[in-house]
């Protein structure tokens, strides 16, 4: 619930993208996070308690990833590890996401655009690439690189 009481819905969508390789040669994984809120009423962020402080939801999460049979927690505060987060950068600052972001700050909420009618053009990777291999510096096609 939002802070004037009324009701408000938040979702997000984690995504795993490869990071690469340790000094061990494990697995990095980075995570995208992509938030959708929808206020009811109040269009500001302050409704939505997860995201006034971020990096403390954050420090308080526990993450879970799973890769085929096996599955690793990691607490959103471990810095130390082989399964951590990763602290080489820096580490998200509450003072600065409070204030660069206050609970002040306007949000005009997600909505869902149905675009199930929608065609969706893919092309074979595989054969676009034995494509590109036969014309690519053959003479045919130098205009394209």
């Amino acid at each position: 619930m939002g802070s004037d009481g009324r009701r408000t819905k938040q979702s997000l969508i984690w995504t795993a993208l490869p990071n690469g390789f340790d000094g061990t040669g494990a697995l990095r994984v980075s995570a995208l996070v992509s938030p959708r809120l929808e206020p009811d009423a109040d269009q500001e962020l302050k409704a939505f308690n997860d995201f006034v402080d971020w990096p403390a939801t954050l420090r308080s999460a526990k993450f879970t990833i799973q890769y085929g049979t096996q599955s690793v927690a990691i607490p959103g505060s471990q810095t130390a590890g082989p399964a951590r987060v990763d602290n080489s950068i820096d580490l998200p600052d509450s003072l600065t996401w409070t204030t660069l972001i206050p609970k002040s700050t306007f949000v005009s909420g997600y909505q869902f655009k149905d675009l199930s009618s929608h065609a969706v053009l893919s092309y074979d990777t595989q054969r676009s690439t034995v494509y590109d291999s036969r014309y690519r510096g053959s003479g045919k096609n130098d205009g394209v690189r």
